[in-house]
């Protein structure tokens, strides 16, 4: 838990919330941060839910709509002038990317079923960040002043789509075949002693 506090605090205190401010790739490097390493940390941190976590599916699709709707330009501008906004979409985000993460740590769903949502979620990551990159204006042309940093408006939005494809596929994408990987290793040791009673017999 102290190491999602860790990384909180850098995603939400200085220099990353003021940098935040004025260019949109410090802006998708808090999000990054919030939901795919801090609400990570905390959900191996927080000790297993006793009672039946809510459905894989439904999870999943919440944190994609929260984090669609939080970045249509209207809402994110909105989000971008207010600090009371500013600060619901952050813990918005934390709390959904924690929903998820805890059930794709918890073995109520099956392997299958969280290695899919995982990847369903890197390919919705992506697509948003392919429009990003791929635009040819920009999304939010009022939020920042991406000028003070040596940066076009256009160019801080691709060089925040390239951040958001390949980190966000490099973590979801590493969770499913680590996922994978467990299964492998799980069914291994079933496969030898079903090999050695078919010897016995």
């Amino acid at each position: 838990m102290v190491a999602a506090l860790v990384v909180l605090s850098a995603a939400w205190v200085w220099p990353l919330a003021f940098l935040a401010h004025y260019l949109f790739t410090a802006h998708m490097v808090q999000h990054l941060l919030v939901m795919n390493v801090a609400a990570l940390f905390m959900a191996v941190a927080m000790p297993a839910c006793k009672r039946r976590p809510m459905a894989l599916p439904v999870v999943t699709a919440l944190q994609m709509t929260v984090f669609w709707i939080w970045h249509m330009p209207a809402i994110f501008d909105a989000a971008h002038h207010s600090v009371a906004v500013q600060g619901l979409m952050q813990v918005s985000l934390l709390a959904v990317a924690l929903l998820f993460w805890r059930d794709i740590l918890n073995h109520a769903s099956s392997v299958w079923n969280r290695i899919f949502a995982l990847l369903i979620t890197a390919k919705l990551f992506c697509l948003l960040g392919a429009a990003f990159v791929f635009s040819r204006r920009t999304l939010y042309p009022t939020f920042g002043n991406p000028e003070a940093w040596g940066l076009t408006a256009l160019e801080d939005q691709h060089l925040a789509g390239l951040l958001m494809v390949s980190s966000c596929a490099l973590i979801y994408v590493a969770a499913a075949i680590a996922l994978f990987g467990n299964w492998l290793f799980a069914i291994e040791p079933r496969q030898s002693v079903s090999h050695a009673a078919t010897i016995a017999k």
